[in-house]
């Protein structure tokens, strides 16, 4: 059985607003979810939205420093200086990455200048904390 063109285009528009639909659902809930997440949760939520777990793992293919429970701790630089994994120090690592390359590491990780709102970089650099209890 032949349709006739009337008919793919009436199928073809109805197909593409089911998949409108279904994009707008799931973004709402996405937006719902980082809404009612601590603000460790919405910095894993970014994490994993931006990829930087593809590099940021261990035994990632691309190594770069782990992420997790960085807050406080000591990093070694590939300039042989050492500086505190510090709210300064993160979010410049995010914002400008070549400027201080992990000891061990190439210095390859992009730039994210004015990719990340003030609250975004906030929670980025809450999810490299100790987890924090979620809300009742």
């Amino acid at each position: 059985m032949k349709l006739k063109p009337g008919v793919w285009l009436i199928l073809a528009v109805f197909l593409g607003a089911l998949a409108w639909i279904a994009y707008k659902s799931a973004r709402d809930k996405k937006a719902a979810a980082y809404a009612a997440a601590t603000p460790y949760e919405r910095g894993w939520m970014l994490i994993e939205d931006k990829a930087c777990t593809s590099c940021h793992q261990p035994g990632s293919s691309f190594r770069a420093p782990v992420l997790n429970n960085l807050w406080g701790k000591t990093v070694k630089l590939a300039d042989g200086s050492e500086i505190v994994a510090d709210e300064a120090y993160i979010k410049e690592s995010i914002i400008a990455p070549m400027t201080r390359v992990v000891a061990g590491y190439q210095p390859v990780m992009p730039n994210y200048q004015g990719q990340f709102s003030d609250d975004e970089l906030n929670a980025l650099i809450a999810a490299m904390k100790t987890p924090e209890p979620h809300p009742q």
